[in-house]
């Protein structure tokens, strides 16, 4: 990244304040449609407070940075349920998790398949490539809605460590996940429009196709490769640089929109997260 790009990049943020101001706003609904889920379907065990569930979320993502693919989310979303429902939040936790990993292997096996007529490096045919991306999608789905290997290692985690909990996982049904996949495609829609906002702030000329697709195969490759907070960065930009270039674009420019998500969506709300910690810790201390 040349500090020419760099100083450019600045430049077109500054012109294009009103852009930024809505990639801030998205910001808000991405966390916000996560907090709608969390406590939609935790409501299901005991009853969360909507204030309750933004603390849990801010802790989360407090929690989640310093580990790989941000697994330690968890232990902030526990912190209001009761100990005779913590199997269950943390099924719940993980189909949730799931849903989201399901939306972004679903939109980038899409983009997997667009991006062959745009940039045609492998030789295959079309019916080829059609085939593998429909029966891909066709795996993941049936995966995700009938698949119930989870509920079974958890109830066999009860049995065998947990005798004060649920030994039965709560339920959900077809339409359960399908709500929970629908929320979780919403919060990706709502990164892809971001991202593509931030490109376009940096390369005007850019195609909105390419920007959606470019960001689906981003976040496909950035979600297949385990990362923690420090490493999450510098591979996300990476990714970014080549993609874009992929397109014919400056790849600095990728970097530099991964760059402005990555504050934005992790770095602003593990600040606020950080305040919560503080209430926190005191509330209790004085308890």
């Amino acid at each position: 990244m040349s500090a020419v790009s760099l100083k450019i990049a600045l430049n077109a943020i500054r012109n294009h304040v009103f852009i930024v101001f809505v990639v801030f706003a998205l910001m808000i609904l991405n966390w916000g449609l996560e907090v709608i889920k969390w406590r939609y379907f935790t409501l299901r065990i005991q009853y969360v407070s909507l204030k309750q569930a933004v603390n849990s979320i801010l802790l989360g993502i407090v929690a989640g940075i310093f580990t790989p693919n941000r697994v330690g989310e968890l232990g902030g979303r526990l912190l209001y349920i009761s100990k005779k429902n913590r199997s269950n939040a943390i099924y719940i936790n993980s189909l949730c998790s799931i849903a989201q990993l399901t939306a972004t292997l679903l939109f980038g096996l899409v983009a997997l398949y667009l991006i062959k007529d745009i940039q045609p490096y492998f030789e295959v045919s079309d019916h080829f490539a059609e085939f593998s991306i429909a029966f891909a999608i066709s795996f993941t789905l049936i995966i995700f809605f009938k698949g119930n290997i989870l509920r079974r290692l958890i109830v066999m985690f009860n049995n065998q460590f947990n005798k004060e909990s649920s030994a039965i996982p709560v339920q959900f049904s077809i339409v359960d996940r399908f709500k929970i996949l629908l929320i979780s495609s919403l919060r990706y829609l709502v990164f892809c429009v971001q991202f593509a906002l931030l490109l376009l702030i940096f390369t005007p000329d850019l195609n909105i196709v390419d920007g959606f697709v470019s960001a689906s195969l981003i976040f496909l490759l950035t979600t297949v490769i385990p990362s923690g907070w420090v490493s999450d960065l510098p591979i996300r930009t990476s990714f970014a640089f080549i993609v874009l270039a992929l397109f014919g674009y400056d790849g600095a420019y990728g970097s530099i929109a991964s760059i402005v998500l990555w504050s934005v969506n992790l770095f602003i709300p593990a600040t606020l997260g950080l305040l919560v910690v503080r209430k926190v810790k005191w509330k209790n201390s004085r308890n």
